[in-house]
Parts: structure tokens; sequence; C-alpha cells
């Protein structure tokens, strides 16, 4: 078996195909020629078994319909009807002849033919009695065709016609039966053949993939192990080629490649030793390896010389700037991660100029100048910004408070003298408002005797909608019981239909004796159908009115909660106005104290305006020493501007603060609860008045420290 082992993969597989394929052709030729004679036998059994059966059934069935077609010639009354019904029976009669005669062709047996000479000499022995009938009736002896065909002779010629049908049919009924049992048995031996030579071609088909797949598939697997092991990383493996087919060619050369790997390894191992002991120097040699795997080498080298100089640069870099001396940024191209090293590197050098900038700023004074952190780890410009600011923040403030003081003292001055005028106005206005109250509590008064009113007439309302309600209730009940009853005169009026109808059928099977009955019966029908349409109108008519009723009903027992409620309503406005009348005396109270008040405001005022010119004078020493400073004014960095006196403060505070004080002070939570008129009290009856100078919505004009 060596010659075979040393033949080409592609003459085994091919050799192994062909001799599947012929097995294959070999089963397919003897299932083909079994399925063709089973065909052949099938095809024979529809022919002369199945299609007869049929036109047996379709003669069966024409005999029927002649049978019909003779009553319904007897029971006709006018020519038009006769001559209808005996083209019917012409056509039944021709429909037969054709059946017999496709029947007489599939007769192949002795016994099938004489079978069909008993079936078509039976037919041919009932065309007389056919003909006879066809004949009385066309005549109008309809009595004597029927008679005729009581006949004892026009019977027997009938069911003797049966017979032969049962007969012909039951015969056929055998042959198909034993047909059918010849071809199944046939068909059974078919498939146990062929069952036996598919089976044996696949026990043939699967040794020989068995053997192809081994002498293929072991030396294929052992090289599969070496590469998993040769890339697992272990290049100590052995490989034999003892064939001379294109696997033992392919496991030479797979050998060579590991001597190859094995070399390459060594010398790219022994390059990384001497890197790792500080031999930047040393280099590998391209000239021992040929092709890509020289190529593999020298780029290493190049490697190497790519992260050397790199390293070089940056070391040198790093030496000058932790000796103080800050060099230039890198100006050289580089690419990748070394770019990425060359940017961090300029970027160390440019925070260490800005930080040396930022330094000699400040010690000459400059507090404007800008800190601003690398990252969220940079400690030192953090510390440095924190430095400068607190600096900037307690110059600014000393000087801010300085000027917003100077500021808040001339703003204090003119708000006292604004006040006083504005004490004045606020008493006329709460004048004023004391007599408004005073006709506002005769409205009220009105309103609460309107209310009164008004819940009466909606309490009235709601009661006369109750009884709608119910007077709706009645009728849709009276209504139902109308729709109960003309349902009941509808069912009558039906059942008169139908009694009329069967009465109709009735006279009309009596004939003459019964046409006067039949007049009567049609009258009786019409005055059914005219009662029971008037019955569906009147329906229909009751239907919408219960509905139209019963939606009244909903509509009125929808509105009464309403009216309820708004009787309810009236009820809480009738309240509400009778505590508006309470509440617009006290507010009229209040108002009266609150003119107290603003007179005690006036005098108060002209106190605070000689307090604010000594503090003016005060901060204007504070910003004489505090100028020394040089921190950012309007726009700066966090210094605050310090506010000046526009000229038309005046002018717009007189119309802003007409019946408004700005700094009353606020009611003790004891003793106002709540309430600006018993606050204004309290204020009165102390001791003097007291001023907080706290903010409030009009201090937003005034910076605060």
């Amino acid at each position: 078996m060596a010659w075979f082992f040393n033949l080409k993969l592609t003459v085994k597989l091919l050799a192994s195909f062909i001799l599947v394929a012929l097995i294959a052709g070999v089963v397919g030729w003897v299932g083909v020629s079994n399925i063709r004679a089973i065909n052949r036998l099938d095809t024979e059994m529809y022919e002369l078994c199945t299609k007869p059966l049929a036109e047996v059934g379709k003669i069966s069935t024409g005999l029927q319909k002649l049978r019909v077609g003779y009553r319904e010639l007897i029971l006709d009354k006018t020519m038009e009807q006769k001559n209808k019904h005996l083209a019917q029976v012409r056509e039944n009669g021709r429909v037969i002849d054709e059946a017999m005669a496709k029947v007489e062709k599939t007769n192949r047996s002795e016994e099938t033919r004489r079978a069909y000479e008993e079936l078509k000499g039976a037919l041919t022995a009932f065309v007389p009695v056919r003909e006879k009938i066809i004949s009385l009736s066309m005549a109008g002896k309809n009595e004597e065709a029927l008679s005729f065909m009581r006949l004892d002779s026009s019977f027997l010629s009938a069911k003797a016609v049966d017979d032969a049908i049962n007969k012909y049919s039951d015969l056929k009924e055998g042959q198909a039966q034993k047909r059918s049992e010849g071809n199944t048995a046939q068909a059974h031996a078919a498939v146990r053949f062929t069952s036996i030579l598919v089976l044996v071609g696949m026990l043939v088909a699967v040794a020989l993939g068995t053997f192809i797949s081994r002498i293929i598939g072991r030396p294929v697997g052992k090289l599969v192990a070496a590469a998993d092991r040769i890339a697992a990383g272990d290049l100590n493996v052995k490989i034999e080629a003892t064939t001379k087919d294109e696997i033992g060619t392919l496991s030479r050369s797979f050998e060579t490649m590991v001597k190859t790997v094995k070399d390459l390894h060594s010398e790219v191992d022994g390059l990384i030793k001497a890197v790792q002991q500080g031999k930047l120097d040393a280099r590998g040699d391209t000239a021992a390896f040929q092709g890509a795997w020289g190529e593999l080498v020298g780029g290493v080298n190049r490697l190497v010389d790519a992260f050397v100089g790199p390293i070089n640069v940056t070391a040198n870099y790093l030496d000058r700037i932790a000796k103080g001396d800050i060099p230039p940024q890198i100006a050289d191209t580089y690419h990748g991660d070394f770019n990425e090293i060359k940017n961090n590197l300029n970027g160390l050098i440019d925070a260490m100029q800005k930080m040396t900038r930022l330094a000699q700023e400040v010690a000459e004074g400059n507090l404007l100048v800008e800190v601003r952190e690398r990252s969220a780890q940079d400690e030192l410009m953090r510390a440095l910004a924190t430095m400068v600011k607190r600096l900037t923040d307690v110059v600014s403030e000393v000087k801010g408070a300085a000027g917003n003081v100077a500021a808040g003292s001339q703003e204090l001055s003119s708000g006292s003298e604004e006040m006083s005028q504005g004490a004045s106005e606020q008493a006329a206005a709460a004048e004023e408002a004391s007599s408004s109250m005073e006709e506002m509590s005769s409205n009220i008064k009105q309103n609460a005797d309107n209310a009164h009113q008004t819940e009466k007439i909606a309490v009235k309302s709601a009661e006369d909608a109750k009884e709608g309600g119910k007077a709706v209730e009645q009728t849709v009940h009276a209504m139902k019981e109308i729709a109960g009853k003309i349902s009941i005169i509808e069912e009558i009026a039906r059942q008169t239909n139908l009694l009329a109808l069967n009465a109709a059928i009735e006279a009309a099977r009596a004939g003459e004796h019964g046409k006067g009955f039949a007049v009567v019966a049609s009258e009786v029908r019409k005055l059914a159908e005219r009662s029971q349409k008037a019955a569906a109108e009147i329906s229909e008519l009751s239907a919408t009115s219960v509905e139209v009723a019963e939606r009244a009903g909903e509509l009125l027992t929808k509105m009464v909660p309403d009216i309820q409620k708004t009787a309810e309503l009236v009820q809480e406005i009738s309240a509400a106005s009778r505590e508006q009348d309470s509440g617009a005396d006290q507010i009229n109270k209040a108002i009266q104290q609150l003119d107290q008040v603003i007179q005690q405001n006036a005098s108060a005022a002209e106190e605070m305006s000689s307090t604010a010119e000594e503090l003016a004078s005060q901060a204007e020493q504070l910003q004489s020493a505090i100028e020394f400073f040089t921190v950012a004014e309007a726009g700066g960095v966090k210094g605050l501007p310090i506010r000046q006196t526009r000229p038309d403060v005046k002018a717009e505070q007189k119309t802003v603060r007409k019946t408004k004080v700005g700094h009353i002070a606020r009611i003790d939570k004891a003793g106002g609860n709540g309430n600006p008129a018993a606050g204004a009290r309290a204020a009165v009856n102390a001791e003097g008045f007291k001023y907080e100078l706290e903010k409030d919505k009009l201090d937003t004009e005034f910076e605060k420290f």
C-alpha cells in the first residue's frame, strides 16, 4: 500500500469520490426503474378502474335526474314549462350515452364486457318506457303518464338498470382492489431492494471516507499540534516526514521553518539582554537571515535606534531643568508617543516659564495676575492661586468697603429726605384708602343680601328639577310597556301572514275548489303584512321616544347636583361677604394706625441725615489710606467697584417710593403675628423707632461685603 500513500492528495480524493458516485448511480438507477414500474401500474389502475367508476356514477346521476324530469313534466301546467323540462330530460339522456361510450373503451377483460353488455341492454330496454312517459305528458295526459310510471313493467325496467349499474360498479371496484394490492406488493419489494443497495453503498462510502480521513488527518493533526506548540512559544518540536505527497512536503518545510525561528529567537533574545544591560549600541546581525527574517532583525535594530534618540534628548532637558536652567522648547519633529513625550516636556518648560513670570508680577505688587490650574492634581498652581486670591480679597474688600460706606452714607442722606416727603404722601394716601374701604364695606353688605336671595331661588330650582326627573322616569316606563305590547302585535301579524301563506298553498293544491279560499287567504296576508308594517313603524317611534325621554331624564339627573352645588356655592359666597365686611373694618382701623407710624418716620429721617454726614467723613479717611494698593476696579478679577451716586437718583426715588418707606423696622414676630396693622401699633407703643440696616429688596443697588 506504500504506492497509494505516496499518491497526491488530489488523486486520492478524486478516486474516492468516483467510487462513491458509482455507488450512488447504481442506487439511483434501481430506484428510478422501480418508480417507473409503480407509476405505470398506477396509471393502468386509474384508466381501467377509477375512470369507469366515475363514468358509471355519472350514468346513475343521469338516471336520477331523468326520473325527476318525468315528475316535473307530469306536474307542469303549461307547455312552456313542459318544453323546458323536456330539454333537460334530453340533455340528461345525452350525458348517459356519452358516459356509456367512455365506459365501453375501458373494458379489457371478458367479464367486464359481459357486465357492460348487460348494462347496455337494461338501458336500451328502458328507452321505450322513457319515451312513452314523455309522449303522454307532452300530449297533456298526465294521469295516464303517472299511471304508466306506476306499472310493474316500468318499475322492473328501471330496477334492471339500477341492478346492472351496481353489478358493473362492484366488478370494477374488485378489479381496482386487486390492482392496488399488486401495486403495494411491488412497491414493498422495490423499497426493500433499494434499501439494501443504499445500506451497502453507505457502508462502503463510510469505510472509504474513514480510510482517507485517517491517512490525511493523522499527519495534518501532527502538524497542527506542532503549530499550536510553536504559537504558544514552544520551539522544541520534532516533525517526521515519511511520505512523498503534499503532506510530507509540508512537514519538511515546517521543520525548516522551526529551525529558522529558533535562530531568530536566539538573535533577538541576545539583543534584548544587551539593551537591558545598558548596552544601547548593541544591534542584531541582519546578514545571518534571509528575506523577511532579515528585515525583521533590521526592524528591531531600527526600533532600538528610535528609542535611544528621544531618551537622550529627554535626559538632557530634565538635567537642565533640575539645575534651574529653563531651556527653550524642543523644536525637532517626532511621531506617535515620542511626539507626546516631546509635547509633555515642552508643556513642563512652558509651565516653569509662566510660574517664573507670575512670581515676578506678584513680587512687584501686581495683584491682577491670573493663575490657572493645569490639572486637578496641580498643587503648586493651586497654592499660588490661593495666595494671590487671598491677598487680592483682603485689599479689594477693604478698598471696596471704604467706597461703599461713602456711597452708602450719601444714599442714606438722600433717602432720609425722600422718606420725609414720602411719609407726607403716604398719609394722604392712607386717608383716601380709608374712604374707599368704607364704600367697599357698603358694597359687600349689598352682595351678601343678593347672595341670600339667590340661595333661595337655587334651592327651589333643585326641588323642581327632582320632580321633573321623576315624571320623565314614569313616562319612560309607560313607553317601554307600549313597546312590549306592539312587539306582541308584530308577532301576531307575522303568524297571520304565515297562516295565510299556508292557506294559499293548500288552495293551490285543491285546484278549482280552492280558488275562493285562495282569494280570502291573499287578502288576509295583505292585511297581516300591513299590520306588521304599521306595528314595526310604531315600535320604531316608541323606541325613539323612549331614547329621547331617557336622555331627558339623564340631563335632569345631571342638573340636580349642579343646582344643589350652586346653592351651596351661593351660601359660601354669603358667608364670605360677611367675613369681608368684618375684614374691611379691621383694615380701616389699621390704615388709621399706619398714618401715625408715618408721622413718626418723618422725624426719624432727620436724625438719620445727620448720622450719614458723619459716616461719609470717616469713609473718606479710610479711602485715602487704602489707595496704596493696586487692585481691580469695575470688571476686575476680584475687586468690587465703589458705587457712585447718580444725579438722577433723587428724581427716580421720588417716583418709586411715593407710597413706601424703605427702612421701617421689621415687626417683631412675637408681637406682629403677620398682621401689618398690629405691627404698626406695636411700633407706635414702643420707645422710639428701631431701624434695621439688614438687606431687603430695596438694597439691591448696593454692594455687600
